[in-house]
């Protein structure tokens, strides 16, 4: 149902489908997971939530959506990549004595690049 109402929610109304609810259903499920996923994190890992932790948790959400192609498994997978390019980041900051502005700068190159990357495979760009 999620998947219709995604995909054409003109159709999924037509199909009986209630679309508002079907829309308010998975923004409750997606923010309880979310919750759920910085809950564990704070209690098992963390044991406290300090302003840095939490400053910015929005817009890498975001950017994990967009290269994951906003697809589940694709989410999945660039969740996985993008923790470890923070984790990894993170380590050469420590390793190498380089400020947190150059790791988050390195970062920054990496996405965009890879954003690029899929709007050149998203989109033909015509000659003439």
């Amino acid at each position: 149902k999620i998947r219709a109402v995604g995909l054409n929610p003109s159709a999924a109304k037509t199909s009986g489908i209630s679309v508002n609810r079907v829309v308010n259903s998975a923004m409750i499920l997606s923010g309880a997971l979310a919750g759920l996923g910085g809950g564990v994190y704070i209690l098992g890992i963390a044991h406290e939530l300090l302003p840095e932790q939490a400053s910015g948790i929005g817009y890498t959400a975001v950017v994990v959506s967009l290269l994951g192609n906003v697809h589940p498994l694709g989410v999945i997978f660039a969740s996985l990549f993008f923790g470890g390019l923070i984790s990894g980041m993170s380590s050469v900051e420590r390793t190498l004595q380089i400020p947190r502005t150059l790791s988050l700068l390195s970062q920054g190159i990496i996405i965009v690049l890879i954003l690029i990357i899929q709007i050149f495979a998203r989109y033909e760009i015509k000659r003439k």
